[in-house]
């Protein structure tokens, strides 16, 4: 991949990747996760190159592909879309486009991601489409988000104006987890904003919409707790649940970590941590086997960014007594160096002393024999 941008990964590239997916074992013989890794690296390759030939070659490769492919890593699979997407796009063909990606929004939540991603790089008639969509209340809300998502690409370095489009398509769709997050993403910017006097409410709002797009995130898989588990496909989509609980508690942890505070951002990363391992190990510490309950989603903005800091700061969740020992340790290591760095600069200047003593003493003895031999 050094020589992505040569001439010749230019011209073969197409004809290697078209014999490489004609292979029928391919996907046996390196294992899915391994050969969709390959495609999407080769995919992104080959979208750098030009050319409307090459581009419409290797989208109806992918369209093969997409067809044959049944994989259980759904991340990668929307991952191979919006790349197949990308490429029907980019050989102007972008009905086919949008109907290979709708399929994977219907079926998974989150994965309005790739499809806004996907309208959003789209030409004005697109934007326009989604718009007029968005307009007659269709149930289509993430044509919706291309509104907030195409504002912040035409007012390149100012959120704030992308603010408007965002609250419009909360009008329509207000249990959207993504477009409350998107909120408190801009908001969070807004705050940073030197020109900025109102910081304060800035913050506020963005723990607001951080609050509720925590709830949302997370409301189903406490649903699906609470009524239990009876069939493969309902174990399945617990599974898919707990990535999205993975992924509501390192947003949470990136926002704060984007703002600094880096003490309310350590849990959320831990949790995210302990939620991965839970698939591997079962026995886990109470501290992430003791989910924390949501606030309601008709709070108001002081009380859900309240909420935010106590589910932080709880005495529930406190961190745990080996990280305070390495915090100890950590803390008298640096001591001892502090210490020892200032005694090897005191042992330093007094080793200077003496050699400018020395050097002091040197002179004064050869002026002494030079006076000698004058006299």
């Amino acid at each position: 991949w050094k020589f992505k941008r040569s001439e010749w990964v230019e011209q073969q590239g197409p004809l290697i990747f078209h014999r490489v997916m004609s292979y029928p074992s391919l996907f046996s013989l390196l294992g899915e996760e391994l050969a969709l890794s390959l495609i999407e690296r080769f995919v992104c390759c080959l979208l750098e190159t030009k050319g409307d030939e090459k581009a419409k070659a290797v989208a109806e490769v992918l369209e093969g592909i997409m067809v044959r492919i049944n994989i259980r890593d759904r991340a990668q699979f929307i991952r191979l879309s919006y790349l197949c997407s990308c490429a029907l796009l980019k050989a102007g063909r972008p009905e086919v486009a949008s109907e290979l990606i709708r399929p994977c929004l219907q079926e998974d939540f989150n994965q309005a991601y790739w499809f806004t991603f996907c309208l959003s790089a789209h030409e004005t008639a697109v934007y326009k489409a989604a718009k007029n969509r968005c307009l007659s209340k269709k149930k289509c809300w993430g044509d919706a988000l291309v509104l907030g998502h195409r504002s912040i690409a035409i007012t390149r370095r100012r959120p704030h104006l992308c603010l408007h489009n965002y609250y419009v398509s909360l009008r329509h769709f207000p249990l959207s987890p993504l477009l409350h997050l998107c909120l408190a993403v801009k908001y969070f910017h807004v705050s940073k904003v030197r020109t900025n006097t109102t910081k304060g409410d800035s913050y506020a709002y963005g723990l607001h919409h951080l609050s509720q797009y925590y709830h949302l995130r997370t409301q189903q898989q406490q649903q699906q707790q609470q009524q239990g588990v009876t069939t493969k496909e309902e174990k399945e989509q617990q599974k898919r649940q707990k990535k999205c609980e993975q992924e509501a508690c390192f947003n949470v942890a990136r926002a704060f970590h984007e703002l600094g505070f880096l003490q309310m951002c350590i849990p959320f990363y831990e949790l995210a941590l302990g939620i991965a391992e839970n698939e591997d190990k079962i026995n886990l510490s109470p501290f992430f086997s003791s989910p924390t309950s949501p606030p309601p989603p008709s709070s108001s903005s002081s009380s859900s960014s309240s909420y935010m800091s106590e589910l932080v700061l709880s005495p529930s969740s406190p961190p745990s007594k080996k990280r305070k020992a390495t915090q100890e340790e950590g803390g008298k290591e640096r001591k001892r160096r502090k210490i020892d760095e200032e005694e090897k600069e005191e042992k330093e200047r007094e080793d200077e002393q003496e050699e400018e003593e020395e050097e002091w003493n040197e002179e004064e003895e050869e002026w002494n024999e030079e006076e000698e031999e004058w006299n």
